[in-house]
């Protein structure tokens, strides 16, 4: 059962890592690693009001960008990765972290399509909940058990 809800989000500056996943390697990649680099990170100016997110992009037949990403109140020097969140209308779609998968998005975008629900798909985000950047900092989150939303951005109509 696909469950879903509309939120408004405010703009909002984050910094992090960009690596290029490849379909054939998604099982055996370590995302919960890749989150634990950025968390752990010398990223500066880190806004605790904010929720730690990450971002699919550059979708190829054969690959996608991760970035996760460390919310921040103002971009600071260095090699990290940056994002820009527009402000706007996004659809948010729990699901657990070991749920996520191919099949799961065949199914959510299925449940797009019948609802007509027009979404930029070029890239989705993984909303976390309050305080996982801290938890992933301590390695006390449990991972494949995590509860996250998944956003799409909304187009107007």
């Amino acid at each position: 059962m696909i469950n879903c809800t509309l939120i408004h989000l405010n703009e909002q500056k984050y910094m992090g890592i960009s690596t290029q996943i490849f379909f054939r390697d998604h099982d055996v990649v370590d995302f919960k690693q890749l989150q634990q680099d950025v968390a752990r990170a010398d990223i500066l100016n880190v806004d605790p009001t904010e929720h730690f997110m990450a971002l699919d992009s550059d979708f190829q037949p054969e690959s996608f960008r991760y970035a996760p990403l460390v919310p921040v109140t103002a971009f600071s020097d260095g090699d990290f990765f940056r994002y820009t969140r527009e402000a706007g209308e996004y659809y948010c779609f729990p699901v657990q972290l070991k749920e996520l998968n191919p099949k799961w998005f065949q199914a959510c975008f299925s449940f797009m399509e019948q609802q007509n629900m027009q979404v930029d798909r070029s890239f989705d985000l993984e909303y976390y909940p309050e305080g996982y950047l801290e938890q992933m900092r301590s390695g006390a989150v449990d991972f494949p058990a995590q509860t996250i939303e998944m956003l799409f951005r909304k187009l107007p109509m």
